[in-house]
């Protein structure tokens, strides 16, 4: 492929699959291939759900550099009432 037509492939992509990812196509083991950097774990699945392995000729591999933020969806549960009786009873 040539220059002109990567960057237009990376133009499709850009506004097919949405504009906060970064894309760059280069030649890789399987071939021509489509690397999108999204910027996290969440993300990068989100991207994935979208696109299928292959895209317009191009093997397509989805990245993440950055950790999902676990903070900002903090988990919570209920504790059994065994938990509670051994919490009450460390407290005596």
């Amino acid at each position: 492929m040539t220059e002109f037509s990567n960057q237009e492939l990376i133009l499709k992509a850009a506004i097919e699959f949405g504009s906060l990812y970064t894309y760059e196509i280069k030649h890789g083991t399987l071939g021509e291939t489509l690397y999108i950097d999204a910027e996290n774990k969440g993300e990068a699945h989100l991207v994935r759900r979208k696109i299928s392995g292959s895209w317009h000729g191009l093997y397509v591999i989805v990245r993440y550099t950055q950790a999902q933020e676990v903070v900002k969806r903090k988990i919570v549960r209920e504790l059994s009432d065994k938990e509670k009786l051994k919490a009450l009873d460390k407290k005596k």
